[in-house]
């Protein structure tokens, strides 16, 4: 991970000190701090970084979300960094499909979690495709680092899409795979699977309550969001009485 060439954004001076701090204890030898988006966006077009860890709000006429925007378009990932955990900002911040999105404080441990991501092999899904389902199917194999890892249908809890690539999330890990998620869903059984929301596709089997006020879904101690699109197509799926 020594490798990582990374751009830090930060115009609070102490914070920006202390990601240095964890970045150096990573042993991460490679990086630039900068304290407003000006200075970013130069660096960004002469000595493009592997990855920008941005605060939203920054000094100067542009800001953090307006930089992740020029990122985006010269596919550099952007870690979000705030100290701000308000619903509204997330949103606004989503838009611009970030890597990761971290409320300060953070620890050691979680930026070296968000960078390993960066860094971790691609996993391939070996997944029929949508006239090869058979109705006796349960399982998909994940190619991770030369293994196959067997994942069951029923193992799902919900698939989010980031980006170009997917976060599988099941039981007890998740999976990072490079596939939109329009392709991964129309190689999903239809009777197991739906798609809630732009972003989210869920097992229809773990949900465990429907906010019809809010148009959230509750699964595993998580809410996810149901897209006005496919509210009613999701209610026609589930077993209402």
């Amino acid at each position: 991970m020594s490798d990582l060439n990374i751009l830090i954004v930060e115009d609070d001076l102490s914070f920006a000190l202390e990601i240095e701090m964890l970045l150096d204890e990573l042993g991460y030898v490679k990086y630039k701090l900068v304290k407003n988006a000006s200075k970013a966006s130069v660096i960004l077009s002469n000595d493009p970084p592997d990855a920008a860890i941005i605060d939203i709000y920054l000094e100067g006429q542009m800001s953090g979300l307006e930089l992740a925007q020029h990122c985006q378009k010269l596919k550099i990932p952007v870690i979000f960094s705030t100290a701000y955990g308000d619903r509204d900002l997330y949103e606004q911040a989503r838009l611009t499909n970030p890597f990761a999105y971290l409320i300060k404080p953070y620890n050691k441990l979680t930026l070296e979690h968000t960078l390993r991501m960066l860094v971790q092999p691609e996993v391939e899904a070996l997944m029929p495709s949508a006239d090869e389902v058979q109705a006796d199917q349960d399982h998909i194999f994940l190619r991770s680092q030369n293994k196959l890892n067997k994942v069951l249908f029923d193992q799902i809890n919900w698939i989010q899409s980031e980006g170009n690539y997917c976060i599988i999330q099941t039981e007890g890990r998740r999976y990072v795979l490079k596939m939109p998620l329009k392709k991964i869903f129309t190689r999903l059984p239809d009777a197991k699977f739906y798609r809630i929301h732009r972003s989210y596709i869920v097992n229809l089997s773990v949900i465990d309550q429907v906010n019809t006020v809010q148009n959230t879904v509750w699964i595993t101690g998580l809410h996810l969001p149901i897209g006005r699109t496919y509210r009613a197509g999701l209610f026609k799926k589930l077993n209402m009485v």
